[in-house]
């Protein structure tokens, strides 16, 4: 009889696990979404983050969707960053960009989406 108990939580847990998948049931609903272009200046991906040398010490705050490549990333707030701990070791990724060197990339960024889309 246990084996039956223990059937049916499986199949329950892989039950709403797919509704997941399939987004029937969306845990980030609380979460903002924004368009690349609606994005607000303190709101930075991890990977941008990162190529300021900074980490993160806090959960995403929102999300931004690239429709034409169905994808979403997870949007960090700069005040809730710290300093990367510096190490020694080579990397050819820059890591100490400023906000205004990223806004700016951001910006062309932006243009050139707008000349893809049309």
């Amino acid at each position: 009889m246990r084996t039956n108990t223990n059937l049916v939580f499986v199949n329950f847990v892989w039950i709403i696990l797919k509704m997941l998948n399939v987004g029937r049931i969306n845990m980030t609903d609380k979460l903002k979404h924004y368009l690349p272009e609606d994005v607000p200046d303190n709101l930075f991906t991890q990977n941008k983050l990162n190529r300021m040398g900074l980490v993160q010490t806090s959960e995403h705050v929102a999300l931004v969707s690239y429709p034409e490549q169905k994808r979403e990333y997870k949007l960090f707030d700069i005040n809730n960053t710290r300093k990367r701990k510096k190490q020694q070791g080579f990397s050819l990724v820059e890591k100490d960009l400023t906000v205004e060197q990223v806004l700016e990339e951001r910006k062309r960024e932006l243009e050139v989406r707008k000349g893809q889309l049309g």
